[in-house]
């Protein structure tokens, strides 16, 4: 799983099977499957952070 952090505090999460996740103000949104070519600006972290610790399994697992 890649997490990275957006300039307005919000984070991209990619999991394994390259599935995009919108994690911001306790809120997990699916955005969809991305290419492995995908590429951000924005700054990688090393932590989920606690605000979408709740979403951890749910992001882990998805497939589409």
């Amino acid at each position: 799983m890649r997490i990275f952090k957006n300039s307005d505090g919000s984070f991209d999460i990619v999991n394994t099977n390259r599935v995009l996740f919108h994690a911001k103000n306790g809120t997990c949104k699916v955005i969809g499957r991305v290419s492995e070519k995908w590429r951000t600006a924005s700054k990688q972290v090393n932590s989920l952070p606690v605000s979408v610790y709740k979403f951890r399994e749910l992001i882990e697992k998805a497939i589409i």
